[in-house]
């Protein structure tokens, strides 16, 4: 028999020690996974609803005369759905009551939007990802602001992905809010902001170190 073996056993001791180490390894890990699964899934949710809630915007200025000051807000929403794949129009698609909630419309994706007029020039056209009540039902991680801004001279209507709050002047100097969290997710991918806000700036320092 070779002198060298021998029967090789962990003691109870070793076992639960080791068994704590990767419980509080994956205590520590485990959430920091899921919330960037969590980010990646908002952030294609968003750039789709957006794209879908453009497209119809587009296609109700070419169909409709005027612009949505004129329209108001429910007319708005109504002709939008005429592009849209909805499941019906009613408050009880809107996480907060308001204005808002009483023209919103839950799509056939999960997600809902509405309107409210802000000013004779601008509409804001707000929508939540994975609709009420569902998720984190905070402005810019499942819901996002955009605008349709009444246009001058020749400049088209269309939706933008900024509120009628913000002042659309995306310097190095503009760091990401509530009013623009959209145009950043579209612009560059994530939502760094989450983590490290005050150290961001748009065309300067664009995610976190």
């Amino acid at each position: 028999m070779n002198k060298f073996s021998k029967n090789i056993a962990f003691t109870l001791a070793e076992v639960l020690l080791v068994i704590g180490i990767i419980g509080t390894v994956s205590a520590l890990t485990l959430p920091n996974l899921k919330n960037n699964s969590d980010e990646r899934v908002n952030i294609s949710k968003a750039k789709k609803v957006y794209s879908d809630l453009a497209t119809a915007v587009d296609r109700t200025a070419l169909k409709y005369p005027g612009s949505p000051n004129t329209w108001g807000a429910s007319n708005t929403v109504n002709r939008m759905n005429n592009y849209l794949k909805i499941k019906s129009k009613s408050s009880d698609y809107w996480y907060q009551s308001g204005d808002c909630a009483n023209v919103a419309t839950g799509l056939a994706d999960g997600a809902s939007y509405c309107a409210e007029s802000n000013s004779t020039t601008c509409m804001n056209i707000l929508f939540d990802v994975d609709g009420p009540k569902q998720g984190y039902d905070t402005v810019g991680r499942d819901i996002f602001k955009a605008s349709i801004r009444i246009p001058g001279g020749m400049e088209p209507i269309e939706l933008r992905p900024w509120s009628c709050s913000d002042a659309a002047s995306f310097s190095n100097t503009t760091k990401p809010g509530t009013e623009n969290y959209l145009n950043w997710v579209v612009t560059y991918d994530n939502m760094d902001y989450v983590k490290c806000s005050s150290s961001l700036y748009y065309q300067n320092v664009t995610t976190c170190k």
